[in-house]
């Protein structure tokens, strides 16, 4: 199994974790081996959006060690917090 000792660490850019309707979001995730990654938003409706790939970052190979930030700071979009919280 290719993938077996596969490690993904992601983080946001509050180091409390903690955010507020408004508030703006930059998740960054890096692995130790190369992969592909995928990014998915589950909702308090339990809809689900794919938020990495994306139209402004299409692609979505990572290599060994690579930091990846979604949104990027290039890319011509936010992530911006909003209701209802849960």
């Amino acid at each position: 199994y290719y993938f077996r000792n596969l490690r993904i660490t992601a983080w946001v850019d509050h180091s409390s974790n903690t955010y507020r309707p408004g508030d703006i979001v930059t998740l960054s995730v890096k692995a130790n081996q190369d992969a592909y990654l995928t990014i998915l938003d589950v909702g308090t409706s339990g809809r689900v959006h794919m938020i990495f790939p994306n139209r402004f970052q299409r692609d979505n190979r990572i290599r060994a060690g690579q930091i990846i930030q979604v949104p990027s700071d290039d890319a011509d979009f936010d992530f911006q917090v909003s209701g209802p919280v849960g």
